[in-house]
């Protein structure tokens, strides 16, 4: 729809027969209760020849349970934002400009330590954002 343009998308990762079991924390346990799916939509809006604007929201919901998670490695479901500009300064060069913002669900797990058998609980979260400066060359000039 012109001057607008929209992106819809939809990822599934086949996970449950990827074998993860060999990764486990907890050795020989399954880890994939379900596959891991994105859900996405984007716009952008040409403002005029010169300059547009983006916008995006992605969904990404992780299929991994407690065995899967560590320390050092964790996977949790996600919702991110990201914002996007770009100036077209002549045929050869556009200036952009982006960021976005992951905000991650908390994820709580009980576990038992085994040589005490004391319980204790783990909690998974972090959140993650950027910025972007980039400068496209078009080498010859813009292609018509």
């Amino acid at each position: 729809i012109d001057p607008l343009k929209i992106s819809v998308g939809y990822h599934t990762y086949f996970d449950k027969s990827a074998g993860w079991e060999k990764e486990a924390v907890d050795a020989g346990q399954n880890t994939v209760d379900n596959n891991f799916f994105e859900i996405g939509l984007g716009l952008q809006y040409d403002i005029n020849e010169s300059f547009l604007v983006s916008l995006g929201y992605l969904h990404a919901n992780t299929g991994v349970n407690k065995h899967y998670q560590s320390d050092l490695s964790f996977s949790l479901t996600t919702n991110t934002l990201g914002l996007g500009g770009a100036w077209a300064i002549n045929d050869v060069f556009k200036l952009q400009l982006g960021g976005y913002y992951v905000s991650y669900k908390e994820q709580t797990y009980d576990y038992v330590e085994a040589s005490t058998e004391i319980p204790y609980q783990k909690t998974y979260d972090k959140s993650t954002w950027a910025i972007s400066l980039g400068l496209d060359i078009a080498i010859g000039g813009k292609k018509k």
